[in-house]
């Protein structure tokens, strides 16, 4: 079995992130919130940086992709240098969020990110827990349980190691969760080709799948379940026959321009079906399966 594709992204660690920026610039205050409305934010960051809807233009800027192209949050480029600026600018995000649609990639969010140690919060714009903390490999950040919505207790923190967090901002792409919510589920529909369409949850995950070039599925398993080389080999052999079997579906609704809720639901079974031969293949697993399964 192959390895996992783009060996490269896994040399990225969030440490790397902040080492990069260990000249930073001075901290914010705890209480940080710019004296812009929400409104005016977008509007200004949608200006600035309509010109990366061309990647050589963000490539020249220094923009590197960082990891994997995840379900719902797509491709990071991330700007060092701007990370190291520490600074939340509306038209400056350090993070430009590309997905690809028929092999052409589309710029639909940006990203800002925040350094912080020991007790200090997350800023409150635009509003309190909109940002996410990130930690460990950066083809681990996105992963289901790599998100940390949470704060972390002050009592539990390390007062001098540095922490990242990132807010997302989709001002490209139409997020029935809001603008500033972490996961974009509409991406793998306007990967699509149909970004008006709906679906339920286990069809856009279905969906997702389909267009996985990056094996970011079995990454999630092999990752939160800590499989052996054997298990994950399993793993690999059953998505890698259900994403084949997606795919196919994918193409036929690209070139019917239809999706209907038959449509819907028939990604759904497959994705019940594909998780019922994971629990078969891996009996000992069954718990975390549905674990991580419930947290995708």
């Amino acid at each position: 079995m192959t390895s996992l594709r783009h060996p490269r992204f896994a040399a990225f660690t969030i440490g790397m992130i902040v080492l990069a920026a260990s000249v930073a610039a001075p901290r914010w205050p705890s209480s940080y919130e710019p004296a812009v409305d929400v409104a005016t934010f977008i509007a200004d960051a949608r200006h600035a940086t309509r010109r990366y809807e061309s990647q050589r233009e963000a490539i020249n800027d220094g923009f590197t992709r960082v990891g994997v192209e995840f379900p719902a949050m797509g491709e990071h480029w991330v700007s060092f240098a701007r990370v190291n600026e520490d600074s939340l600018v509306a038209n400056r995000p350090s993070v430009l969020i590309y997905t690809n649609i028929n092999g052409d990639p589309r710029l639909v969010g940006v990203a800002y990110t925040k350094l912080l140690t020991g007790h200090d919060s997350p800023p409150v714009f635009p509003f309190k827990g909109a940002w996410h903390e990130h930690s460990g490999a950066v083809n681990e950040e996105s992963l289901p349980m790599g998100h940390m919505h949470a704060v972390v207790p002050s009592d539990a923190r390390d007062l001098h190691s540095p922490r990242l967090f990132i807010l997302h901002a989709w001002i490209y792409a139409a997020n029935p969760d809001g603008v500033f919510a972490t996961d974009n589920w509409s991406l793998p529909l306007t990967r699509l080709g149909m970004p008006n369409a709906s679906a339920e949850r286990d069809a856009l995950r279905a969906i997702a799948l389909a267009q996985d070039d990056d094996e970011y599925h079995r990454l999630v398993l092999r990752t939160m379940l800590k499989l052996s080389d054997a298990e994950d080999s399993v793993v690999a052999q059953v998505i890698q026959t259900h994403r084949e079997d997606l795919r196919r579906d994918a193409a036929a609704i690209r070139a019917s321009r239809q999706f209907t809720r038959e449509t819907s639901m028939r990604f759904s079974n497959s994705w019940n079906v594909m998780w019922l031969e994971l629990g078969r293949a891996l009996p000992t697993r069954v718990a975390e399966l549905r674990h991580t399964r419930a947290a995708m």
